[in-house]
């Protein structure tokens, strides 16, 4: 017997096993609590999905988001709906392509977007690793005379703190200031449309309908698991009754 538990933690690995003693170890009544958080956060997301839907069906618009320059970018004032933005910087091929290594899907090719006026990196434009040489493409195929290269997409739509960026820039600002490039404190972060505002509004309101299901699956989950130990406790309540009557 200990050899065949020895053998089922390595098999599920410390976290499946860390879930499995968790699970047997709370209450019922966190599991009922857990539930409910889930499913009271299934209703905004599924509100999300409904107002990003309506959206993708709305996308027959040019951009609502005020052309800006990225230097002078103020997301109070230069946002339209669903933080989308569009900016005017400067991109030029010189600048390194920054890879930010995350786990599996928080993996992003960065391009640095510099200022319209000065030589100042003042701005990121994210995509996922995989989609390195489309983010390229999408730079070239909107550079205009001058190198200037006009963006539309979201703002700060990645997985990202501000303190993760920073730090993940301190390590190339030395690279930067060696080209003759100034890295500002406060970047501009965009999510280019690489594949057009509908197909990307599209993906948004997918990911919302996912997050939705999968809180709603979670919750399910807890309720049952809530259920199976209120009835073992309740059984395990008449039991010891039962015991002292006798």
């Amino acid at each position: 017997m200990p050899v065949l538990r020895f053998l089922f933690w390595i098999l599920v690995g410390w976290q499946g096993a860390l879930l499995i003693w968790l699970v047997k170890l709370l209450p019922w009544w966190v599991f009922f609590g857990l539930a409910y958080f889930s499913f009271s956060q299934a209703g905004p997301e599924y509100n999300k999905y409904q107002a990003a839907m309506g959206e993708v069906v709305a996308d027959t618009e040019p951009p609502r988001a005020p052309l800006a320059l990225i230097e002078n970018f103020d997301p109070t004032r230069d946002l339209g709906p669903a933080d989308e933005l569009l900016v005017l910087a400067k991109w030029s091929k010189d600048l390194p392509i920054i890879e930010f290594d995350g786990a599996s899907i928080l993996d992003f090719t960065v391009v640095p977007l510099l200022s319209t006026t000065e030589d100042w990196v003042v701005g990121l434009a994210f995509a996922s690793k995989a989609d390195r040489e489309q983010l390229v493409q999408h730079m070239r195929a909107n550079l205009q005379a001058g190198g200037g290269v006009r963006l539309h997409g979201r703002y700060k739509n990645v997985p990202f703190t501000t303190q993760r960026i920073q730090t993940e820039m301190q390590v190339w600002r030395a690279r930067f200031n060696r080209l003759g490039y100034q890295v500002a404190q406060d970047l501009v972060i965009v999510r280019p449309y690489l594949e057009g505002r509908h197909s990307e509004l599209a993906r948004s309101a997918e990911a919302f309908r996912f997050w939705t299901f999968v809180l709603l699956a979670s919750a399910g989950l807890w309720l049952v698991l809530g259920t199976f130990k209120l009835i073992g406790f309740l059984h395990s309540s008449n039991t010891k009754r039962r015991s002292r009557v006798l």
